[in-house]
């Protein structure tokens, strides 16, 4: 076998170490696990993931023995939390949470529910993620985001892929967002197969091309034909980034946000917001109005590597650069996609 093939096939170095971890409790042995695991940006990308452990403890009212869900709070990074990043739940309490939900329609009043199933008054907040961990009937827990998993993740043959590399040890289930309903099915798919080591979350695009085929290459072809005139448009100087320019774009761009942000906060008193999802004449006025915002954020961050280079900035400033081009380019695409599926239906 040459060394490239055997490049191909290397196995990721296991960071562990027996004489760290020993005389480690169970809380700390999932901090150790999790530091771990966000220490390498090929399993986990920063600030994302989250790990969980369930462990016995001592319900502080009552001083019985009791099943406590440690799981990753909101915020932080695996790679370099610390143990006051956990949030705890009560187990039965969080399980015991299906009985008030009221489907996919109401995911966001679930996260307000988590508070009531604190586990001696620990202040972390809980994740969106946090019914993953707690519906998936096994001690241990870790969801990440390895580079190679989402390469397959997001092929356009995922889930046939994932069982011809991993041989069934890994199950499959199509894209949705994170919350309750996602929890609820990952538990089942576990409990119907406790064989199986693993699930692959399929990817946003694999959800769209089910639903509309060929949605994704077209919103691929669309995203590439935008940065394309853009890139023109700004090397020609036929359009300028002024000030002025950079005020109003940054305006219209935290004027969306603050509406998707409004439109989730009014979710929790069960209120949708129309325009944003719906496929009439508005929702397409609306998916037009936010791509048109998206390309010329492109100009802005063409201005921003053309400035950098001119000033002569750090290398490591080059990073940053990539990061908020690459930013704009996957938010283009996914309102891409958003308006595609309006316009088809």
């Amino acid at each position: 076998m040459s060394a490239t093939r055997q490049g191909h096939n290397a196995l990721l170095p296991s960071l562990w170490d027996d004489a760290a971890a020993a005389g480690l409790d169970e809380p700390g042995l999932l901090l150790y696990r999790s530091n771990i695991l966000g220490a390498d940006l090929r399993v986990t990308n920063f600030g994302g993931g989250n790990t969980s452990a369930k462990v016995t403890d001592k319900d502080p009212l009552t001083g019985a023995n009791v099943e406590v869900l440690w799981v990753k709070g909101s915020g932080g990074d695996l790679g370099s939390m610390k143990r006051d990043g956990f949030a705890t739940l009560y187990q039965d309490k969080l399980l015991g949470l299906e009985r008030a939900y009221r489907g996919l329609a109401h995911e966001d009043e679930m996260v307000a529910l988590f508070n009531h199933c604190t586990f001696n008054l620990n202040p972390r907040a809980a994740s969106i993620d946090t019914p993953l961990h707690g519906f998936v009937p096994h001690k241990h827990v870790d969801h990440v985001h390895a580079d190679a998993v989402i390469a397959i993740a997001a092929s356009e043959n995922a889930e046939k892929l994932t069982k011809e590399i991993f041989g069934g040890k890994l199950g499959f289930l199509p894209w949705q967002r994170p919350g309750f309903d996602l929890g609820l099915k990952l538990g089942r798919m576990a409990r119907e197969n406790p064989a199986l080591e693993g699930v692959v979350l399929g990817g946003i695009s694999a959800i769209f091309e089910q639903r509309y085929p060929g949605i994704a290459i077209q919103a691929i072809g669309a995203t590439f034909a935008v940065t394309l005139v853009m890139l023109t448009l700004y090397r020609t100087r036929v359009i300028r980034v002024t000030e002025r320019l950079r005020a109003v774009v940054m305006g219209a761009m935290f004027g969306i946000v603050l509406l998707y942000v409004g439109a989730w906060i009014l979710s929790f008193f069960h209120f949708a917001v129309p325009f944003i999802n719906g496929g009439g004449p508005l929702g397409i006025g609306f998916s037009i109005l936010v791509v048109g915002v998206a390309a010329f954020m492109l100009l802005l961050d063409f201005d921003m590597i053309e400035q950098g280079v001119a000033q002569g900035a750090p290398q490591y400033m080059e990073w940053y650069g990539a990061f908020g081009l690459m930013v704009t380019l996957v938010w283009m695409y996914v309102e891409m996609l958003r308006l595609m599926a309006k316009l088809r239906e």
